[in-house]
């Protein structure tokens, strides 16, 4: 969440952080809690996947949280949650150019990488880090129903974007700028 004129606050307890805006909840001071207790404990886990669902419905996000569930999931695989991992994966993207995409992807059993939506996350991924945003909006038609149900999501990618085509261009042409960032040119006129 890295949005121009928002203030973070980020609290940090032992290692574990929680970025947020504003107050901390109670589920947050539980996971930090969990994580510092029992990290390795797969009795955790029906609160830590309560948390990533948290996280995406509150537009929130915490990685060391998100990386412990993945390491739970490599640990006891017959908890695997399928829909958690995809939440975390799309957490993640909105995190970028944060590596925790990288960092998570490798702990997804070879198997697992292979089932909808994952193969097509990992696609946009490339796509964003190779600066082909069109094809990004093309390929992420694919997984609609993700993106409106992570809070934030194509905010987050525009922020990214945004960021990269300000290094990039001196000056760029409002329709091209629409077409990258996948805004009509009347809202992209009103941003600026």
């Amino acid at each position: 969440a890295r949005f121009a004129g928002l203030v973070h606050l980020c609290v940090c307890t032992m290692g574990n952080e929680v970025e947020e805006i504003g107050e901390v909840s109670e589920l947050e001071r539980e996971v930090v809690h969990l994580l510092q207790s029992r990290r390795y404990d797969p009795d955790i886990l029906p609160r830590l996947e309560a948390y990533v669902e948290f996280q995406v419905n509150e537009n929130k996000y915490d990685s060391d949280a998100n990386m412990a569930v993945l390491k739970l999931y490599q640990f006891y695989p017959e908890r695997y949650k399928k829909q958690t991992v995809v939440n975390i994966l799309a957490k993640s993207i909105m995190a970028l150019p944060e590596t925790d995409f990288l960092c998570g992807s490798y702990m997804i059993p070879l198997g697992a990488q292979k089932e909808q939506p994952i193969p097509t996350l990992l696609a946009l991924v490339n796509e964003l880090e190779t600066g082909h945003f069109e094809r990004f909006w093309e390929k992420a038609e694919a997984i609609d129903a993700l993106r409106h149900s992570v809070v934030g999501f194509d905010d987050a990618v525009r922020v990214l974007m945004l960021d990269v085509i300000a290094r990039t261009y001196c000056r760029i042409d409002v329709v091209l700028l629409s077409k990258l960032i996948n805004l009509s040119v009347d809202q992209v006129k009103h941003m600026v």
